[in-house]
């Protein structure tokens, strides 16, 4: 036998027979703790929630807690069989804004239904399709069970006769909230500073406020139905632990010298208007300035973000061809296209460019036909600052895009882009954003 003489000798970890599993010793303590809107949950749109500034106990996690029913206009309960059904995310889609304030300092972007798609997205990019049971229970995430946005906006969940079901999906959804059943949801916050591995220091006050969203939003429907959601609790349930004294002391003798630092993204939604019969645009100034390190695009109706019940704000028109120009230079070697039936490059690149998460696993397996969104990694290493930061880049940025079909009026597209922030919080609690 022989081995390469530059390789090192090791000794597999089932053989280390003698070693056991390290203690920690740092945390004393976990503890969850329910705080309730110090607002009417009835007579305003507003859910306010004050999180305290706790001595010794740094916060973990977030969750929002909601139950909801949906009623008609008159406060009674649907029919079984009524064609209402919810949008395919209905944890996300309950708030048309969040904003959250730390020492007098906003940390999320004021822009309707902003928090809504950042939290579809994400959710659905980094959760594995085995996953889709469970976030049904916890968040009422179902995907649409169909291959086209038409298809996903079919308002007949329980067509009579013989007759088959279009989207079995928003069936399901309808079943959930049929006869003024009473819905409990529960998840995270979304919002990047609660989302990490670090714990925020002790004594940390924050003020979350979280807007109901229309019904129209939440809700699809005919245009002429008026069944309303009522909400009957909010809760934010919020996780802290509490290091041993000694830790706690180190940690503040630390930022008496230095402040803590956290990398936060910044999220921001922007949308681009399509010409009304065009088969194919370009965007000559996507950004301005400084470049996000990942953004995602896809087609949608402009109606689909307001009050609109025959509208799916989550589902996509298909995107025959794209190209994105950084600084006058092609990014992809040549644009990316699909065929009339087949996806496969699309959905690749697609994957690729978002870092494969759990190795092309997500919730959009199945349904990327009905969400076919495009993603760009703008990273110089295409690790979307995963492992690493990379240097913040500025210059041009032009997207050109072929439809296939002319584009029927009042389409959009829409552009989710992640920036690189930082926060700093002082000793005395004060926030920096960087």
């Amino acid at each position: 036998m022989s081995k390469y003489a530059k390789s090192r000798e090791a000794l597999p970890s089932n053989l280390h027979i003698w070693d056991p599993l390290p203690t920690q010793t740092a945390i004393a303590e976990t503890k969850i703790m329910d705080f309730y809107p110090v607002s009417s949950l009835d007579s305003s749109d507003t859910v306010d929630f004050v999180i305290p500034a706790i001595p010794k106990y740094m916060l973990d996690k977030v969750e929002i807690l909601t139950d909801i029913r949906v009623l008609t206009a008159t406060n009674e309960n649907p029919a079984a069989d009524a064609d209402v059904s919810t949008v395919p995310h209905l944890a996300a889609a309950l708030w048309r804004n969040v904003d959250v304030d730390i020492g007098g300092i906003s940390i999320m972007q004021s822009f309707d239904n902003s928090y809504a798609m950042f939290k579809f997205w994400e959710t659905v990019l980094h959760n594995t399709d085995g996953c889709h049971a469970m976030l049904w229970q916890k968040e009422g995430l179902l995907l649409d069970s169909v291959t086209t946005k038409a298809h996903s906006e079919d308002l007949v969940y329980f067509p009579g006769g013989d007759a088959a079901v279009v989207n079995n999906s928003g069936k399901v959804r309808a079943h959930r909230i049929a006869q003024g059943a009473t819905v409990s949801l529960i998840s995270d916050l979304n919002v990047s500073l609660f989302n990490q591995e670090k714990l925020l220091p002790s004594n940390l006050q924050a003020l979350v406020r979280l807007t109901k969203n229309y019904s129209e939003f939440i809700l699809i429907s005919a245009a002429a139905n008026t069944s309303k959601v009522v909400f009957d609790k909010v809760t934010l349930r919020c996780t802290f632990q509490r290091p041993i004294d000694m830790v706690v002391n180190l940690i503040e003798e630390r930022l008496a010298q230095e402040n803590a630092i956290y990398h936060a993204d910044k999220r921001v939604l922007s949308f681009h208007p399509i010409s009304e019969g065009a088969t194919d645009f370009t965007i000559d100034n996507i950004f301005n300035g400084t470049l996000p390190y990942c953004f995602l695009v896809g087609v949608q109706d402009r109606a689909a973000f307001g009050r609109n019940r025959i509208k799916n704000p989550y589902s996509l028109y298909p995107i025959h061809k794209i190209q994105l120009f950084i600084d006058g230079q092609d990014f992809f070697p040549r644009p990316i296209e699909r065929g009339a039936t087949e996806y496969a490059v699309m959905y690749d690149t697609f994957l690729k460019q978002i870092g494969y998460p759990n190795n092309g696993d997500t919730l959009l397996h199945s349904s990327y036909r009905a969400y076919p969104a495009m993603a760009f990694d703008l990273t110089a290493d295409k690790t979307r600052n995963q492992q690493s930061l990379n240097l913040v880049k500025s210059g041009t940025a032009r997207l050109t895009l072929e439809l296939g079909i002319p584009a029927p009026a009042n389409q959009v597209l829409m552009v989710l882009a992640w920036y690189e922030q930082i926060i700093e919080i002082s000793k005395n609690r004060e926030i920096t954003i960087i």
